[in-house]
């Protein structure tokens, strides 16, 4: 004996729950301004229980430059990016963390800035949460000033 498909399709009142759920991830690209000594820079991201999840080790870059890393995290979850200084004399650059696979002052999660004052660190850690409501507020302005500061009282 066939059977012949009914013309409507079944429906259940439960609705389906899945043990596993799905993972969102998305990218957050890394923007590294290196010093003169590249080579002493290094890097990696831990999540909350300081599992090392992406690293970048010594002498992986070779010349001053600003670097661009992209790495696939969970959304809503917290990260720290560690900075590391091999010869311990700390990195003359910056690092912006932003949300998203390209820069934007829009989407900026966290940053280091020594570019104008010398810093002493091996480890240097920036904490960041991968969320929109991780996005840092006015870090950079969007307009620079039109006239030279005045130095009247």
């Amino acid at each position: 004996t066939s059977k012949t498909p009914s013309a409507l399709p079944s429906q259940s009142l439960m609705p389906s729950t899945s043990s596993a759920p799905t993972q969102e991830f998305v990218i957050v690209t890394i923007e590294i301004k290196l010093d003169d000594y590249p080579g002493e820079t290094g890097w990696n991201i831990t999540n909350d229980t300081a599992d090392v999840i992406y690293q970048r080790a010594f002498e992986t870059y070779s010349s001053k430059e600003t670097v661009y890393e992209r790495v696939s995290l969970r959304f809503g979850f917290s990260y720290t990016l560690n900075l590391l200084d091999y010869y311990e004399d700390g990195q003359h650059g910056r690092v912006i963390l932003y949300l998203g696979d390209a820069p934007d002052r829009n989407s900026i999660l966290g940053h280091y800035d020594s570019t104008t004052a010398f810093s002493t660190f091996s480890v240097h850690s920036i904490p960041f949460l991968v969320d929109e409501g991780g996005i840092l507020d006015n870090i950079f302005p969007t307009t620079f000033p039109t006239e030279a500061p005045s130095f009247r009282p």
